[in-house]
């Protein structure tokens, strides 16, 4: 038996119940992409109807909240979502769904300790961001466990289903959104309501999709039964949202809230595809596990795939943008884009350097050697939040944008022949389940 990581030998699922384990096939990546782009457009359309809707310092209060949700995936997802693709994409149904009411218990579980801080945290800032906060808070069990039922579906290469569902949200967040603007005021707190509405329909949509009830009694018992893996995946994941959190709020300190406004009107144009790039992570723990335990000479084209399209399309969004007449971006994005313009280039950068390390990262968990991108990005990550402090004395936001691009780049250049080295050494070993139930009693 193959030890983890950590020294211990985690307990192993027969042969035999991997035999149910769905097949590779283009048509559930045709399904994958489908998703992705309709989730990414869920954000595009709640970010687009905010720079309409508020002014900059609205823009930039939900700004500050977006950074939050984008943590909060990040714990999310190394708690509950990634030991289930990486552990159960190759398992077989009955273990799968077990494990899945106690992944999304989990992030239950998550979503009402987030609700209880963020609360206290909301009601102590004040003001219009400490509003948008409160809303946030309230709403996130239904993003958690939203965002935990596309890692299900993933897992048990159901991708289809996980579109049916954020089609649901899709469809609830414009009329959400058209409520919040008509019968309430013009604020990021109305705005990020209509969103956590939104997504609470497709929170309880994915219940009956999946057939599984979050058990949020076994929530705590799951996070300590993969704590060995979800542990180095969290603490990547909290070094690269803090850098950047913090570097955006060097912007705010440095230049005030609307020249975040401004940033993150520049954003818009590029983090739509955000979680396009998280859903590529997802499919290449899921199917790299699946291909690790049934045809590893592919895997390395899976990574390939993957890496291209995370440089290539965020790099050609933001040169669409920047090249789109000012007329009509003004149309698009609203009044702002003519002072936000000029930062397109560099957040597509960013986003494309950030994207490529997802996959990258993505990877290597599922060669089950998380440890390693969490000690790199421990060296980066103090690099990212100077490059975004010293951008934003010298150069305002752009400088500190530009700052962030450059120190995710060297990530994922440095990460590159690492991964190429755990690769040729760990090419032969089969993907092991992360617990079994025994472990969850």
């Amino acid at each position: 038996m193959l030890l983890d990581e950590g020294g211990e030998a985690p307990v192993t699922l027969p042969i035999s119940n991997m035999s149910d384990s769905p097949p590779l096939g283009r048509n559930r990546a045709a399904w994958t992409v489908a998703d992705q782009v309709l989730s990414s457009a869920q954000s595009l359309l709640i970010s687009l109807w905010v720079t309409h809707a508020v002014g900059l310092t609205g823009v930039g209060a939900f700004a500050i909240v977006f950074a939050a949700y984008q943590i909060l995936l990040a714990v999310n997802r190394p708690l509950n979502g990634d030991p289930l693709t990486v552990g159960f994409s190759a398992a077989g149904a009955a273990e799968r769904h077990d494990a899945s009411a106690a992944a999304t218990g989990g992030a239950v579980l998550l979503g009402l300790w987030t609700a209880g801080v963020g609360t206290v945290a909301g009601l102590v800032i004040g003001g219009p961001l400490g509003h948008a906060v409160v809303v946030f808070a309230v709403g996130a069990v239904a993003i958690l466990l939203q965002d935990a039922w596309r890692c299900v579906f993933f897992t048990a290469g159901r991708p289809g289903q996980a579109l049916v569902n954020d089609a649901v949200v899709f469809l609830a967040m414009a009329p959400a959104c058209l409520v919040a603007t008509r019968l309430g005021p013009h604020s990021a707190a109305s705005l990020v309501a209509a969103w956590c509405a939104a997504t609470a329909v497709g929170a309880l949509a994915g219940i009956g999709q999946s057939g599984v009830w979050p058990s949020v009694a076994r929530g705590g018992r799951w996070w300590r039964a993969t704590l060995h893996f979800g542990a180095k995946v969290l603490g990547e994941n909290l070094i690269a949202n803090f850098a950047y959190t913090l570097g955006l709020a060097s912007v705010v300190v440095v230049s005030g809230v609307a020249a975040l406004g401004r940033l993150r009107t520049a954003q818009v144009a590029t983090n739509a595809s955000n979680p396009l790039f998280l859903g590529i992570g997802t499919v290449v723990m899921a199917d790299g596990t699946r291909l690790l335990a049934t045809d590893p000479r592919r895997f390395p084209r899976l990574m390939l795939i993957g890496c291209t399209v995370a440089f290539v399309v965020p790099n050609a969004l933001a040169l669409a943008w920047w090249l789109l007449p000012t007329r009509l971006g003004v149309l698009i994005v609203g009044a702002t884009w003519p002072v936000s313009r000029p930062l397109v280039l560099g957040a597509g950068a960013y986003v494309a350097g950030a994207a490529v390390s997802i996959v990258l990262s993505a990877g290597l968990r599922a060669l089950r050697c998380p440890s390693e991108a969490l000690k790199l990005r421990a060296m980066i990550g103090p690099l990212t939040l100077t490059a975004a402090i010293v951008g934003a004395l010298l150069w305002g936001p752009g400088g500190a944008i530009g700052g962030i691009a450059a120190a995710e780049w060297l990530y994922a250049v440095v990460m590159i022949p690492r991964f190429r080295a755990i690769w040729r050494d760990r090419r032969w070993e089969s993907p092991r389940p992360m617990t079994t139930d025994a472990d969850l009693r």
